[in-house]
């Protein structure tokens, strides 16, 4: 009995297996070298979200700071320049001051229409206008009073998110995904402190 208790304990090849230090494990080391790349994954992903966050807002909340005023594309009128989906930075100007050729946004009954001017009769006071992908003039001038402003840019596929940000429940939605994107972030950042402080010790 005493040789079989003193053969307890004894690796293969008669030596001593030691017990590793503390009670790790040797299976930590590979498991952490596996989890090495999740928190620069994370980092990613979270200044992926921040960038597209930012794609969003410079276009569409700018401009309003600035005065201006957004729209989307909602037919096809004024395509190919003005594709279903665009987003449309307008400035406020005096109606008479729309040069013959740029594009215009005014008010039609409930809607707002993007068309571009024809004909700007000064004296008379009002726009004539024409969709690009239409083949004859609108049927009804626009009076200078239901004139917004002049098409100053646009930018394609940005509408939606533009009228989602126009909406108090859009606004709340986006600052929730600005959130998000700086929490998973700051996760990183703590899964990279942690393992190095778990390598130094």
């Amino acid at each position: 009995m005493s040789e079989l208790g003193e053969a307890e304990g004894v690796a293969a090849g008669g030596t001593q297996a030691a017990a590793p230090a503390g009670g790790r494990t040797r299976g930590l080391p590979k498991g952490k070298g596996y989890l090495r790349w999740m928190p620069a994954a994370l980092r990613a992903i979270g200044f992926a979200m921040l960038l597209l966050a930012i794609v969003v807002l410079v276009p569409t909340a700018v401009p309003r700071v600035l005065g201006m005023d957004t729209f989307a594309i909602q037919t096809a009128s004024m395509a190919p320049t003005m594709p279903v989906g665009s987003l449309v930075l307008v400035q406020p100007v005096d109606a008479a001051d729309i040069p013959e050729g740029e594009a215009a946004a005014f008010h039609r009954g409930d809607s707002v229409v993007v068309h571009r001017v024809i004909t700007n009769q000064v004296v008379e006071g009002y726009l004539v206008t024409k969709g690009d992908a239409n083949q004859l003039e609108d049927q009804e001038p626009v009076p200078y009073p239901d004139v917004i402003g002049q098409v100053t840019y646009t930018i394609p596929y940005l509408g939606a998110f533009g009228e989602i940000l126009s909406t108090v429940t859009g606004k709340i939605y986006f600052a929730l995904f600005i959130v998000a994107a700086l929490l998973v972030i700051i996760l990183a950042n703590q899964q990279t402190a942690q393992r190095r402080y778990l390598t130094r010790s």
